[in-house]
């Protein structure tokens, strides 16, 4: 009896367990771009085999994050879900023995060995790596750093572990793929999630070619295994910029993570709102990159890990997987996904739509293929004012008359049932419960079902945003959606945020009410480093104004000033309006916020306390002081508003000599600026 069906016949003793079929397949004579064609879709075994929590060592490790102990039963639900590939993260350093020798405890390898397994008993891919080994100070026993100063102390353990782990698994063919390392980076430093430093990945390209000579000379299958390597923290940009491959070797496949954008996948809170063109064609041209930079070259590419977490938006994470998967498939990359939504405690999954966008794109012909349904008028970044009713059509086609019934729910409430033709909703939404929808984000899900139980499910997204009432002070950063900007916080008093990262050709769209026709007044809060730009504003899509931020009255991205006010005359009514924003190359300007305001015509003498009273000195060239706290605007003698604060002090240097009207409360007082 050969060494690994020997292990398997002891793994067999303390668990029931058949003989891993994939475990047997040997090293076929395909390329790496043939193995990674099978490979797609995958899922990771996350957060069980890599967990550590520092005081728990051995098998007691594998629940220290919240999951259960990993059961063949487990592994044969995402198998037969649709899964090809099973990832298995694994952390070592607290199951190992100090060096020289850095001894793997047997009892763990048998663990990991056994889980494996569980994947081969499903014909699945396997991927084995070192996952959370990575040195950090606060974690006694961690030792992979790709810095200068620990290169050949981790080498040395890199090496060890490899020799280790390959001679466990040299047996097994090729439906094991090892992977050197997972996101290996200097911890703590800046560098660590933005690709590295060209130290960091000089140093990783050194970690790759250690590891992959360490598992090559165990010979056996592993002479010819195909391995799969990342750059510093997997990114897909640090891997184009500066990724060695060992040797040239042809079975090497390069690994990459794509989280991207951070601020809707995993930041929190960032944003639950993503799928606007711009942001769909970012993602696209990301995961193309990977196409032009190795396999258009014929070096094959697994995406290791993505997904999008939980922000009570599973429609906009629904359109992710989908266009994620598409890009994927596209550019021939097998996307093994993170977050998924299997309940490992109850065997259930808790939001199929996620992994049926995935699977209805592998499978075409076979999953949700009938019968077709189609929303009209609505789409994932529909936008609805609060306490209107939403006109939308949704339809459910039936060309061979075997729909039973067709399911409309909102926020997984069931609203609506049809059991007959045409499965059609439509008009104001009054009968799909649309109507005078309260502020928030909704999820729209129908199910056609058909009889012989075969479920087709379409899901879009709805947000309801109560219109801001003029006059207002509204914060730049409560967008209902943009292109190109980001939120940051700012050092302005009062705290808060801005939105910045603003470039020419970007812009942030807003909801506002007004109550009666009118002119009104705009002004923006806005700061730059830069020569500034324009902010043209369009009301319901039409070009009204531009507001001009003059670099020359600010000195950098938190050194705020208000601009001149410009006045645009709006109707009575909701209205759209969206902010462009243009300029030269680079970053253009920060916006705290946006004033709109109704003008105050003050243009007679008894419209003025004595020209004195409430502020000083008076005339000024430099600063007035006002003599009660509280909040203030300036403005021309015919109402064009020019400053609006809150400091005691104000700066009036920057304007021109001349006559002011100074507002405070009820009050308004005259000044002159020599």
């Amino acid at each position: 009896m050969n060494r690994m069906k020997s292990t398997l016949a002891m793994l067999c003793l303390i668990s029931t367990c058949a003989v891993a079929q994939t475990s047997h397949t040997g090293i076929r004579d395909i390329t790496a771009l043939e193995v990674t064609a099978e490979m797609g879709p995958g899922a990771n075994l996350w957060n069980t085999l890599d967990a550590n929590c520092g005081s728990q060592e051995g098998l007691d490790s594998e629940t220290c994050w919240g999951n259960p102990v990993t059961t063949p039963e487990m592994i044969a639900d995402i198998k037969n879900r649709g899964f090809k590939t099973l990832r298995i993260p694994v952390t070592w350093y607290n199951h190992m023995g100090d060096g020289p020798d850095y001894q793997i405890d047997q009892t763990w390898m048998n663990r990991v060995e056994q889980v494996a397994n569980y994947a081969f008993d499903n014909d699945m891919y396997v991927i084995l790596n070192i996952h959370h080994d990575d040195y950090d100070v606060e974690k006694p026993g961690t030792w992979l750093s790709p810095t200068d100063s620990r290169k050949a102390a981790s080498i040395d353990q890199l090496e060890k572990v490899w020799l280790q782990i390959a001679n466990r698994f040299k047996e097994y063919g090729d439906y094991l793929i090892f992977e050197t390392m997972n996101e290996p980076r200097a911890v703590g430093t800046p560098e660590e999630w933005s690709g590295g430093s060209a130290e960091h990945r000089a140093v990783v390209n050194e970690f790759n070619l250690a590891a992959v000579n360490a598992i090559r000379s165990t010979g056996g299958n592993n002479a010819d295994r195909f391995i799969m390597i990342p750059q510093v923290g997997a990114t897909g940009h640090g891997a184009i910029q500066d990724l060695s491959i060992p040797n040239d070797d042809e079975k090497i496949i390069v690994s990459i993570h794509n989280y991207g954008p951070f601020s809707f996948t995993l930041e929190d809170p960032g944003t639950n709102q993503w799928g606007t063109p711009q942001e769909v064609e970012n993602l696209q041209n990301d995961i193309k990159s990977y196409y032009d930079a190795f396999i258009s070259k014929g070096r094959a590419v697994v995406i290791g890990e993505w997904g999008a977490a939980d922000k009570n938006n599973l429609a906009h994470r629904v359109k992710y997987y989908e266009v994620f998967t598409q890009a994927c498939i596209d550019n021939q990359i097998p996307p093994i996904n993170w977050i998924y939504s299997y309940d490992r405690a109850t065997r259930t999954w808790t939001n199929p739509v996620l992994e049926d966008a995935m699977f209805s794109l592998y499978n075409p012909e076979e999953f949700n293929s009938y019968p077709d349904l189609a929303f009209k008028g609505i789409d994932l970044e529909e936008l609805a004012i609060a306490g209107s009713d939403v006109s939308f059509e949704l339809d459910a086609s039936d060309p061979d008359g075997e729909i039973t019934h067709v399911d409309l729910y909102i926020n997984n409430q069931l609203v609506s049932r049809k059991t007959s033709a045409p499965y059609l909703w439509n008009g104001q939404g009054e009968e799909s419960g649309l109507n005078n929808l309260s502020n928030g984000s909704y999820t729209i899900r129908a199910e056609a079902t058909d009889n012989d139980n075969q479920t087709s499910i379409k899901v879009v997204a709805l947000k309801v945003i109560q219109p801001t009432s003029v006059p207002t002070k509204m914060e730049a950063e409560n967008f209902i959606r943009q292109s190109g900007v980001q939120s940051e916080s700012t050092t302005d008093t009062g705290g808060g945020q801005n939105i910045g990262f603003i470039e020419n050709s970007d812009w942030s769209e807003y909801f506002i009410y007004n109550d009666e026709e009118g002119m009104l007044e705009f002004t923006a809060r806005v700061a730059s480093a830069n020569e500034g730009g324009f902010i043209d504003i369009l009301i319901d899509g039409s070009e009204a104004e531009t507001l001009e931020v003059d670099g020359d009255q600010t000195n950098g991205w938190q050194d705020w000033y208000t601009t001149e006010s410009i006045q645009i005359e709006l109707s009575e009514g909701n209205h759209t309006l969206t902010l462009n924003y243009r300029g030269g190359s680079g970053f253009l300007f920060n916006l705290n916020w946006l004033n709109v305001v109704k003008p105050i015509i003050l243009n007679t003498e008894e419209d003025f306390a004595e020209k004195d009273k409430g502020l000083f000195p008076n005339p000024s060239s430099e600063v007035i002081n006002l003599t009660q706290p509280g909040e203030w605007s300036i403005y021309t003698p015919g109402g064009a508003l020019l400053i609006h604060g809150t400091d005691h002090t104000i700066n009036v240097s920057h304007l021109k000599r001349g006559i002011y009207v100074l507002r405070q409360g009820l009050n308004s007082f005259k000044f002159i600026k020599n």
